[in-house]
């Protein structure tokens, strides 16, 4: 049994302290501070840092306990990079984690204080936050009777999915789910006295539920909060410090228990070389909607970057564009249809989001920008329907009905290819069906082709189809036979008696 613990819950127990006080995205905002109503994902900088205090922490279960705090434990952006996982390539932030920890802790028949510090590093996907990977080291002091015996912890996180806790922007009202499969390895050691690997992997599966703002006061300050709820554990995201502030796990209902407090306790951000505004308009799109990133670039200084690079990205479609900025430091792209994005936290109303990356590059100088554009479940609406005659005359005006299928019946424009190399332009709007007339002036089979352009969001669907036979007339035969006897006047002469020899 003592084993199995160790194993086990210890290395659950540092899990809990450590993880679960910094999976939790924390980051700051410079510009484009979100509404009253909503919090825009943060971007975060070079030597963001933020320092919390875990006050207390307690875990009891029938095989140990532990009762103590988490100090000074800082997080701090020391870079971007890109980090393999699974089958994919991820930029993300590269986050230093420490602290310090103390308490008493008792596992099987042993007991003793507890005291160390932690060092460690996440891996935060750049463009909604998710956490990619984590890794904690933690080294210290466990004194059992009156003899100090140093400990050794070692535990990595991998998660598949990312878990990607938020789905920004946050709303009050909003709910999404999140799921994942956590896998955990590393190893524990008290020098002297036990040498332990544990490696398992759990899937975490929640639904998160964006309650109420409200203030909440910490050391830092008062702010206005975000609060996330989610199974029995609160969390409280502030717009003004682009972080959480708070936090609240509570799991009493369980085969242990574990109880921590998490507040912010201070925090001191970094400022890039090119500071970038970005603007999504529409920012809530649907699928092959039109929609324009724009935004400004200023130095330090406050001057424009006058033809800087800008390099436009979303990462979850794989989609990139670039431009250059104007005199005046503007920038402006066209995304003629916004691109599928399917994320890892459904809620209602939502297809998916993601982060759209600005970057601005200008000699030595460097800067960049996130901010999510959220795809509605509005379908694009399907082919129009064709009725109408599927025979015809040469010259003779005929009529076509043309019916739009948008699910949600919302007014469209209707443009029709008559197959003739001719077409009707985009004609409406109109609301349900639209009757155009054609003349084709000549025989053979034509295809029509018809599109509809739904009005509000202008969204296009793809063809609809319709065939028309227009058949060679019998004035024409006897025209054409006319025409054949004055050029040949013999020829049905010789045609009749080489038929009569045969």
């Amino acid at each position: 049994m003592q084993k199995r613990f160790i194993k086990t819950e210890f290395s659950l127990i540092i899990t809990f302290l450590f993880v679960a006080a910094s999976v939790f995205p924390s980051a700051l905002t410079t510009m484009n501070n979100s509404t009253i109503d909503s919090c825009e994902i943060p971007t975060w900088y070079m030597g963001d840092e933020w320092i919390y205090d875990a006050d207390p922490v307690t875990y009891n279960s029938d095989n140990g306990s532990f009762n103590g705090k988490i100090e000074n434990l800082k997080r701090e952006v020391i870079g971007i990079t890109t980090i393999t996982h699974g089958d994919d390539q991820i930029e993300v932030y590269e986050v230093d984690i420490k602290g310090d920890i103390q308490g008493q802790m008792s596992w099987g028949i042993i007991s003793g204080d507890l005291e160390g510090t932690v060092d460690g590093v996440s891996y935060i996907r750049v463009s909604d936050l998710a956490e990619v990977k984590t890794e904690i080291y933690s080294t210290g002091i466990v004194k059992v009777l009156v003899i100090d015996w140093p400990y050794e912890l070692t535990n990595i996180n991998l998660f598949f999915l990312p878990l990607e806790l938020y789905d920004f922007p946050l709303e009050m009202y909003d709910k999404w789910e999140i799921s994942c499969d956590i896998s955990s390895s590393g190893s524990f050691k008290i020098i002297g006295l036990i040498e332990e690997e544990f490696s398992d992997t759990e899937q975490y599966e929640e639904i998160m539920n964006c309650v109420i703002k409200e203030t909440v006061t910490v050391p830092a300050g008062d702010f206005e909060s975000y609060k996330i709820t989610f199974s029995s554990d609160e969390i409280w995201y502030s717009s003004e410090v682009g972080n959480i502030v708070k936090s609240e796990v509570d799991h009493d209902d369980r085969d242990y228990t574990f109880n921590m407090d998490l507040s912010l306790k201070s925090f001191s951000r970094g400022n890039q070389p090119i500071e970038i505004t970005e603007n999504i308009n529409p920012s809530e799109a649907v699928i092959g909607q039109k929609i324009n990133i724009s935004g400004k670039a200023i130095d330090s200084n406050g001057n424009p970057i006058q033809n800087g690079d800008i390099s436009i990205e979303i990462p979850r479609s794989g989609d990139q564009w670039n431009t250059n900025t104007d005199d005046e430091g503007n920038y402006l792209i066209t995304i003629d249809e916004t691109p599928k994005i399917i994320d890892d936290t459904p809620s209602d109303g939502e297809f998916g989001s993601g982060g759209v990356i600005v970057r601005c590059s200008y000699e030595n100088l460097e800067g960049y920008r996130v901010k999510t554009l959220v795809i509605s479940d509005y379908m694009p609406p399907f082919p129009p329907s064709i009725d109408g005659p599927t025979k015809g005359k040469a010259g003779v005006d005929y009529d076509y009905r043309f019916i739009s299928n948008d699910p949600a019946a919302h007014p469209f424009y209707l443009y029709v290819d008559w197959g003739d190399e001719t077409n009707s332009g985009w004609r409406g709007p109109c609301s349900s069906g639209i009757i155009l007339n054609h003349t084709w002036n000549s025989q053979g089979t034509f295809t029509i082709r018809a599109k509809v352009k739904e009005v509000i969001y202008g969204i296009k669907s793809d063809w609809g189809y319709f065939n028309v036979n227009i058949p060679i007339s019998k004035a024409f035969h006897n025209a054409f036979l006319l025409h054949i006897m004055e050029k040949f006047p013999n020829l049905f002469i010789v045609l009749g008696y080489i038929l009569r020899l045969i």
